[in-house]
């Protein structure tokens, strides 16, 4: 009985060493394949941190583009719908007169309403001058 029990507490030291070689190897694959994780992590966040912003300069400008093409045929319709509509020689009439020949004219007035405030002041200081020479003689 001794011997079966010197024999079990054998089998059972065996196999409390062989659990422990196996939690100690397993322990060792687990760190090695925490390493390997974290190290082909890196290796995908540099690779991403290279490849991104090309990928996202590339579909900002392509982006940019159709954006462009999109919004000039909208406004080559409107532009030519407006150039319909203001073509026509009575518009442009309208236009030379709007934009041009009345802010001339208002400038004219307002060197008038000038030029009239100075002789106003002339014609007073020319009358005073009669009027002092007519007194004096």
């Amino acid at each position: 009985m001794e011997q079966a029990e010197a024999l079990r507490a054998q089998r059972e030291s065996a196999e409390t060493a062989a659990r422990t070689a196996e939690e100690a190897q397993r322990a060792e694959s687990d760190e090695f394949y925490t390493q390997i994780h974290h190290c082909h992590q890196r290796s995908a966040d540099a690779f991403l941190d290279v490849l991104l912003p090309d990928i996202m300069e590339e579909q900002a400008n392509k982006k940019a583009l159709a954006d462009i093409v999109t919004k000039s045929s909208k406004l080559d319709s409107i532009i030519g719908e407006l150039e319909k509509e203001l073509d026509n020689p009575e518009s442009v009439m309208q236009d030379l007169v709007a934009h041009f020949l009345l802010p001339e004219v208002e400038l004219e007035e307002e060197r008038w309403r000038r030029r009239e405030t100075r002789n106003k002041y002339k014609k007073a200081a020319y009358d005073a001058l009669v009027d002092q020479v007519r007194a004096d003689s």
